[in-house]
């Protein structure tokens, strides 16, 4: 059993029919009093689980457990973005980061949906490089919070995000060079401090694709940024697929 909140159940399970670990997550007894809930809690799961996205955290099943609604979800082994050091900011390595987040957010948004909590925590980095944004749609008051749920405010999110990947001062490791101008710019526009501003993640992962070509590529900072994650979870080298 992992942490859980009052109106939910988390454990750590393994996946016989993938040969893999998942996290199930079931709704607590005390939330079935409101036949609402469960229903979104259902249906988006469900919607999530329609969604192909490397760069979204999957839904390998929805299902009940004594009646309750239960999602077993894809198991994330990665460090989140609030334990990266200043390696995160050199500019190829924070492009690619950037990127991949992006695409979560385009592919969850065609779908018609909101991640709803771009924090931190929640932008994962694995051992091989790839970003997953964690708990996509999860409805808010799983939580407990009241956030805004838009497209506009999980670009907000990545924005500050984004933002603090560069300028946080507490993280270790040496000063990175500046982001080059192309990709200063689209930082700027993506905060809504330059125009024309970038207002939606399908734009924003095209000005990103486009900008690919001029963007530095840094592959020893990014392998040591990945060394950096494998050391965080415990990984060898080894056991890293080629």
């Amino acid at each position: 059993r992992l942490p859980s909140g009052p109106r939910e159940v988390t454990h750590a399970v393994h996946d016989p029919q993938r040969g893999a670990e998942g996290i199930l997550q079931q709704l607590a007894e005390t939330e079935m009093a409101d036949a609402a809930r469960p229903d979104e809690f259902v249906q988006r799961a469900q919607a999530v689980a329609s969604i192909e996205s490397e760069n979204l955290q999957g839904i390998w099943n929805v299902f009940e457990i004594d009646g309750r609604p239960a999602v077993l979800r894809e198991g994330v082994v990665g460090s989140g973005s609030d334990g990266w050091s200043t390696l995160a900011a050199v500019p190829g390595v924070w492009y690619r980061l950037l990127l991949q987040a992006a695409l979560g957010l385009r592919d969850l948004h065609l779908a018609g949906l909101c991640h709803g909590r771009v924090e931190a925590s929640h932008v994962v980095a694995t051992p091989t490089g790839l970003i997953k944004l964690m708990n996509p749609a999860v409805p808010q008051w799983l939580s407990g919070l009241d956030l805004e749920e838009s497209p506009q405010a999980d670009l907000k999110s990545l924005a500050r995000l984004a933002r603090h990947w560069l300028s946080d001062e507490n993280r270790p490791g040496p000063k990175p060079k500046p982001l080059p101008e192309i990709l200063s710019n689209i930082l700027d526009r993506l905060e809504g401090i330059a125009t024309p501003p970038i207002t939606t993640a399908v734009e924003l992962a095209d000005e990103l694709d486009r900008a690919g070509s001029q963007v530095p590529g840094n592959s020893a900072a990014l392998q040591r940024f990945l060394a950096e994650i494998r050391a965080d979870i415990g990984m060898e080298q080894s056991a890293i697929p080629a």
